[in-house]
């Protein structure tokens, strides 16, 4: 079984989490989520989504880039999203206003973990949702880029079946 990093804006974890459990049945494959199943405890988390604190407060950068590429290092590769505000939020209000500006997120955690896995020669699937798909720097590091978490998931039920020898109907 392989694994895989999920590399995410910090303000699609709601969001993701919920698709990571659709990914790993559809790819037979094991996802670990560097906000929810780090071996280091991370109750920045727990205090940010409680409202005890705010987001960068009280965060080690040291311990928390090194925790987060221990994870990329104990797996096969990394699944990465790069998206919109409106993907991102769970506010109807800011979802419409979003979705008219289009306004992208960065995250650069995402970014600097692509490229990581890219030196370390892990395996790369991007998950492009702000229509960037074609922009040489994601194409350079991506194994391969998809335009939605369904042709990711149905790339991952293909490589199933091939490695069960089994044909597509």
């Amino acid at each position: 079984m392989k694994t895989f990093y999920m590399a995410h804006p910090f303000s699609s974890r709601f969001v993701i989490r919920e698709i990571q459990v659709m990914l790993e049945v559809y790819g037979n494959i094991k996802i670990g989520n560097p906000f929810y199943d780090s071996d280091h405890n991370r109750q920045d988390v727990a205090d940010i989504d409680a409202g005890r604190t705010d987001r960068y407060e009280k965060l080690d950068p040291d311990t928390l880039v090194t925790n987060d590429l221990s994870m990329i290092n104990k797996r096969d590769g990394i699944i990465a999203t790069v998206c919109n505000e409106d993907f991102c939020t769970n506010n109807i209000f800011k979802k419409l206003w979003y979705k008219l500006i289009k306004k992208p997120v960065v995250s650069y955690g995402t970014l600097m973990e692509i490229v990581y896995a890219h030196q370390m020669k892990k395996i790369i699937y991007i998950v492009v949702l702000n229509g960037h798909e074609e922009h040489p720097w994601l194409k350079y590091h991506a194994t391969k880029i998809f335009t939605s978490f369904e042709y990711l998931a149905n790339h991952l039920a293909e490589e199933r079946l091939r490695c069960y020898g089994r044909k597509e109907k």
